[in-house]
């Protein structure tokens, strides 16, 4: 074999082999753009839900609005709407905006700081969201009182509330909890499958 033969056939070798390296870098920001949507799908499955149940709960208060019949009911009413909406679509666009990053369009330094971005407004978002719920909690009870048994605040056996609030605290504090630390694992895995991109 002479010297310029032994040349192409080297030239060719190195040509298909920066061409499966080009086919295989493809293919492995494909796989983790799949596992990147699967891993963040889990938590717009449970937030879509919970949009759809304060979007019902709206739909709910303003179809009864006119049996609230006090100026603290309809104030509350309308705190808890505003909640009620509010929440859902904050959340909703901080995850859009987390779900349509994508590992095959960017760069591994620019689908980190994209991603390092929305992963922060979607916590931010996730925080807001527990203060203005344990706010809600208190402004939907006397409207979620008076609409479903017909009942005022003042005709309320204040013994009962002395224990149903403080459950509903608990609840409300270990529901919450409980569903940041799941969030949290995913986000976790989320990055860990980002760093193996970089390796």
């Amino acid at each position: 074999m002479e010297l310029e033969e032994m040349r192409e056939v080297w030239q060719e070798l190195t040509d298909q082999l920066e061409s499966q390296k080009k086919l295989n870098s493809k293919m492995i920001k494909k796989m983790t753009e799949l596992q990147y949507k699967n891993s963040i799908s889990k938590i717009v499955i449970p937030e879509i839900i919970g949009a759809l149940i304060c979007f019902a709960a709206t739909l709910y208060i303003l179809i009864n609005f006119q049996k609230l019949d006090t100026w603290y009911l309809m104030v509350s009413a309308f705190f808890s709407i505003f909640i009620l909406i509010f929440l859902p679509i904050m959340s909703l666009r901080a995850l859009k905006n987390l779900y349509t990053i994508s590992p095959a369009k960017y760069s591994y330094k620019e689908m980190i700081v994209n991603y390092r971005k929305e992963q922060n407004r979607f916590k931010f978002v996730q925080k807001l969201a527990i203060y203005l719920s344990f706010l809600l909690m208190f402004a939907i009870i006397p409207v979620s009182l008076k609409l479903i048994s017909n009942k005022d605040l003042s005709e309320l056996n204040y013994q009962k509330l002395l224990w149903i609030l403080p459950i509903g605290i608990l609840l409300f504090i270990w529901v919450t909890r409980w569903a940041y630390r799941c969030y949290n694992t995913i986000m976790k895995s989320t990055d860990d499958l980002l760093s193996e991109l970089d390796n």
